[in-house]
């Protein structure tokens, strides 16, 4: 079995090439937030093959090295085998549900069957505009690190807490390390909780938070995260994000142009979360969808019941 080694090589090559306390050329270059390098380098995230593709032109290594760890030699056939694996583990890590992914990787396998810099020409020159209001989690991540207020519906948490259904230990899910970062910069979290699905909030939530305070230099900020319990039927989740847009075109220009119609003009945008694992984006509200969720959301908080 082929051995993952992004985040070990990643931080190796953060360390050697001196950008261990200056990231932000990194950033730039991939077109990432501080917050997904974050992921990458533990573990909890991986890169989208044209981030990938950055990575290793900025650090002027082979994709091989970036991923696997090691070099290819000359005259030695490329195996694209470990590399299109790594691409699923990418996509099937939005819903750990890798086989419904099956006719994308196997098209994303195509692809990489030609030279890596045929790939690369492709992927830059093929890639277009991203589909109009959706986002996929990694970007859904990216949007959320540039949220100041931040007001979730979630149906069960699993995009923050992660339960091993054996063994019964929690881990961070891939949104939580964002959510303590959020709240040490002082800024505030609102989550929906549905009563009809878990009958035991209170002691989700406070596993949650704590698993929060292992990321955070101080309790305090914990004030800023509130939970509510609402016994009203909810029919799938949603988020609601207020944007520090002028962060965003400072350092992910790209992504503020990509999601910037739906922007209201108060800096407030929202998604609806795909109420079916087999849904892989979020749906982003045009102007009268976004008004009416926030309203909606007001209404719901004032009659939830605190965790």
């Amino acid at each position: 079995m082929v051995e993952i080694k992004l985040p070990e090589i990643l931080r190796t090559l953060i360390d050697q090439q001196g950008y261990r306390r200056n990231r932000g050329p990194i950033l730039d270059a991939a077109h990432v937030s501080g917050g997904a390098l974050s992921q990458y380098l533990s573990g909890n995230n991986n890169p989208s093959l044209p981030v990938l593709i950055e990575l290793a032109d900025f650090f002027k290594v082979s994709l091989d090295y970036l991923v696997l760890g090691r070099e290819h030699r000359s005259g030695e056939a490329l195996d694209y085998g470990p590399l299109a694996r790594y691409v699923d583990l990418s996509l099937a890590r939005v819903q750990d549900h890798t086989t419904r992914h099956s006719a994308l990787v196997s098209r994303i396998a195509r692809t990489l069957a030609g030279q890596i810099d045929a790939v690369a020409k492709s992927a830059a020159g093929s890639s277009g505009a991203p589909v109009s209001g959706v986002v996929y989690d990694n970007e859904t991540l990216a949007l959320e690190s540039f949220s100041t207020e931040t007001r979730l519906i979630s149906m069960n948490l699993t995009y923050d807490i992660l339960v091993d259904p054996l063994s019964g230990d929690e881990a961070e899910g891939r949104f939580l390390t964002a959510v303590a970062e959020n709240l040490e910069q002082g800024r505030s979290y609102k989550f929906i909780l549905p009563k009809e699905l878990n009958d035991d909030w209170g002691e989700i939530v406070r596993r949650y938070r704590s698993l929060l305070l292992q990321h955070m230099s101080t309790d305090s900020a914990l004030g800023n995260c509130h939970f509510r319990v609402s016994d009203l039927p909810i029919f799938t989740g949603m988020g609601l994000y207020k944007l520090d847009t002028d962060a965003m075109a400072s350092s992910d220009p790209l992504l503020l142009g990509q999601v910037n119609d739906f922007i209201g003009e108060d800096g407030w945008m929202g998604y609806a979360i795909p109420p079916s694992d087999q849904l892989l984006a979020d749906s982003l509200f045009d102007e009268l969808h976004l008004s009416n969720a926030l309203s909606g959301f007001d209404v719901l908080w004032r009659r939830a019941k605190s965790v």
